[in-house]
């Protein structure tokens, strides 16, 4: 009798945490707001966020495949924060968020209580992606490109072309660190909606969400936290071309009448300071590429059956060497140092006012380029 009397006290108490856990818990997260994206722009009050959010559990919403958004002014990104949370009903939830999207004329002036707010966050992801945009943050993640939502389409756009189409991407950690460096220069992807064609002769006829891509294909240079422009898509591929942690380059090359696409899967890169200058050596690794996997949402993988012919070896040694001097020119012209040129000064003399006070335009720059099949 007294063991059957554990068994029922057992089963009670057992009850009593089930029953706590479905009332307490799951209200606690049906409270919860899930933010998949970030925006952040500048307002009359100090900025203005905008929040992608899932709401699990709220009547006719089907967790997981609807988003909405909801922006909200506030003297700082936290108060901003609880505006959107008065709005929504539901408390804002940064675990899952993707990306953290800054508008083009909110970054033109100094930002750093921005990334010092995300940087001190204890729910804010430091693996999310951190970019700016085009436009207004706000028009951006209510562009509706896909039934997924702007965020989730802009976080996979840009970590899958750094896998397979050569683009630098940074993170908030990152681009905080690189403000804080020698020369105090990072940079961050720039995105752009791009309308499709048919959509944007049926705007003017129909209502509903804009149809169209994200392109990520170029990057926003900053200095102290202040934007300084933004590259061409060819001087983005010199920047990559010059980066030892970004591979992938293709290149399009001519032989006799027809076009084929080469791949660079493999580089090496080395830069060195002497007393002339920097002195860069880029050793590019090539092969055929499937032309029938670009552009189809697969990897671009290379061929192993045909071989490189020396001109289309040349053809390549001329475009990346076009490619790096391009980007070169920028940095001289609007005076920022992507590839740590002063750090590699600093390493071989030290921290001395001569190396410190070295303008981009002082340093002469060779690049070395040549071209195997792997």
């Amino acid at each position: 009798m007294a063991n059957l009397k554990r068994i029922a006290l057992f089963i009670l108490i057992a009850a009593a945490v089930i029953i706590l856990s479905v009332n307490y818990k799951g209200n606690d997260v049906l409270k919860r707001g899930i933010v998949l994206g970030l925006g952040v722009d500048g307002s009359a009050d100090g900025v203005r966020v905008t929040a992608e959010m899932i709401s699990p559990g709220n009547g006719g919403e089907q967790v997981g495949t609807f988003t909405k958004t909801v922006s909200a002014n506030g003297a700082t990104v936290a108060e901003a924060l609880q505006a959107i949370a008065e709005k929504s009903g539901k408390e804002t939830s940064l675990g899952q968020c993707v990306v953290l999207v800054l508008g083009e004329e909110f970054v033109k002036k100094d930002f750093t209580s921005v990334t010092e707010y995300f940087m001190r966050s204890d729910s804010f992801k430091g693996s999310a992606v951190v970019c700016c945009c085009k436009g207004t943050a706000e028009q951006l993640l209510n562009s509706g490109a896909t039934a997924s939502g702007a965020s989730m389409s802009i976080a996979d756009g840009l970590k899958g072309q750094s896998k397979d189409v050569a683009l630098p991407v940074s993170d908030m950690l990152a681009f905080a660190r690189s403000q804080q460096e020698l020369y105090k220069t990072g940079f961050l992807n720039y995105v752009e909606f791009q309308q499709s064609q048919q959509d944007s002769r049926q705007s003017s006829q129909q209502d509903g969400a804009q149809q169209g891509y994200f392109s990520c294909n170029k990057v926003a240079v900053f200095r102290e936290n202040k934007l300084v422009g933004v590259l061409t898509q060819r001087e983005t591929q010199g920047f990559a071309l010059l980066s030892d942690d970004v591979a992938g380059i293709n290149f399009a090359v001519k032989e006799q009448d027809y076009t084929v696409t080469l791949r660079a899967g493999t580089k090496s890169v080395k830069a060195k300071g002497t007393e002339q200058g920097v002195f860069l050596s880029v050793h590019l690794f090539v092969k055929p590429a499937r032309t029938d996997s670009f552009g189809a949402g697969g990897r671009f993988s290379a061929k192993t059956d045909s071989e490189v012919t020396e001109t289309q070896k040349q053809q390549v040694h001329t475009q990346a060497l076009e490619m790096a001097q391009l980007f070169l020119q920028k940095q001289r012209e609007w005076e920022f140092d992507l590839l740590g040129f002063h750090e590699l000064y600093r390493s071989r003399y030290g921290s001395v006012p001569h190396v410190e006070s070295m303008t981009m335009q002082s340093i002469p720059v060779e690049v070395d380029v040549t071209v195997s099949e792997k």
